[in-house]
């Protein structure tokens, strides 16, 4: 009889891990709380056991037909076993670094016996978790190298059908003392099946377990006030190295860090001082939310950066330039063409801003953003 992914039973999906992985991702929590956490590391493990689970359930959702060859159904089912066995050790080892951060239970199916059924009498005593490392064992781990439980040494045998005890698929343990009968163990594919299954859907109490402990993390942050400063400098750099400590998200300390060089620019053309004066007045705003949000812990996308930080003229002229010119002035890399871009925005503005290499980094950042904000406001006109 052929055996399909039908005949085990698998309704599995890798719905749940991705929606595990979301919540692992959101806000960047996860990554800055756990990855230097009482001195340890612990964000890389979580990404690891994410990856092996995807890994392993794609595998499982996508079973090839098994072959009637008995030597390659052996090998095939003893990859299923072990896709499992990954599954459940990546689950455990989330639940030792999510739910002993707090505390908040041990391993939930520890002692459990609800799966499988007909254990073999000389290992009646083990629950569920300690019963499928046997199987793993005998199926294919290590199927030469086995005890029993008065440690007397077990060899499994060639795989075969076993009609007499319903199981899927069975295994003859041999021992090694002369007369002694062999042990007949078979294993049911619904019961792998269930198995995996109990232990996989687990990932939903682990993602409510982020949740809370990101809530009570976001509580003692939101509790500790944030001094006051007196000037816009002293501000903006205490806001920066709050949000190190809030959770360091990489979007607020992007917008601080670009605040920092708009409010360092120094444009020196008399011209430009009230288009100056009136730009930089847009931007306390921005600061102010910044604060609030981190001050209450409501990390999310900010409001009052809209109509304000503008990133492309309202034609979507001049992209490549644009692209270029921001990507020159948010790294540390040089570009050779830059009086190329100069040119060509002195040109498009009729030198109005009088973009130059005399200028720092931080004064082009302002005239370029003083630029697209004038255009941008007089599309609005």
């Amino acid at each position: 009889m052929k055996i399909t992914k039908t005949n085990f039973g698998i309704t599995i999906n890798d719905t749940l891990i991705t929606d595990f992985r979301d919540v692992v991702n959101e806000r960047d929590f996860v990554y800055s709380y756990f990855i230097n956490r009482n001195g340890k590391n612990q964000f890389s493990p979580i990404c690891s056991c994410m990856d092996w689970i995807t890994v392993s359930i794609r595998y499982l959702m996508n079973i090839p037909e098994i072959s009637e060859d008995i030597d390659i159904k052996a090998m095939q089912i003893y990859t299923i076993i072990s896709s499992i066995d990954i599954i459940v050790e990546a689950v455990r080892q989330l639940h030792r670094i999510i739910e002993t951060d707090y505390n908040f239970m041990k391993w939930p199916f520890k002692g459990s016996v609800d799966i499988f059924k007909d254990k073999i009498h000389y290992l009646s005593h083990e629950d569920d978790d300690s019963y499928f490392k046997s199987i793993r064992a005998i199926f294919g781990a290590h199927p030469t190298n086995l005890k029993n439980n008065h440690g007397e040494r077990l060899f499994a045998s060639w795989p075969h059908f076993y009609t007499l005890n319903n199981n899927d698929f069975t295994i003859s343990l041999y021992n090694n003392k002369p007369g002694v009968d062999d042990i007949i163990f078979g294993i049911k594919f619904n019961e792998l099946i269930s198995y995996v299954e109990s232990r996989y859907k687990y990932l939903e109490k682990l993602m409510d377990s982020i949740v809370v402990i990101r809530n009570n993390h976001y509580d003692v942050l939101s509790a500790q006030v944030i001094s006051s400063t007196d000037n816009i400098y002293d501000e903006l750099r205490l806001l920066l190295s709050e949000v190190a400590i809030r959770g360091n998200n990489d979007y607020y300390r992007m917008q601080l860090e670009e605040l920092i060089h708009l409010f360092d620019g120094c444009v020196k053309e008399k011209h430009l001082q009230d288009e100056v004066n009136e730009f930089l007045s847009k931007l306390y705003p921005i600061v102010l939310e910044i604060r609030n949000n981190l001050q209450k812990m409501n990390i999310e996308d900010l409001t009052t950066t809209c109509d304000v930080i503008i990133s492309r003229l309202p034609t979507g002229e001049l992209n490549y330039v644009l692209q270029k010119m921001f990507s020159c002035l948010h790294s540390d890399r040089d570009d050779p063409l830059k009086d190329y871009y100069f040119d060509t925005l002195n040109k498009y503005t009729e030198a109005w801003y009088n973009f130059c290499s005399a200028d720092n980094d931080s004064t082009t950042l302002l005239k370029l953003r003083m630029m697209l904000y004038r255009y941008h406001q007089q599309k609005l006109d």
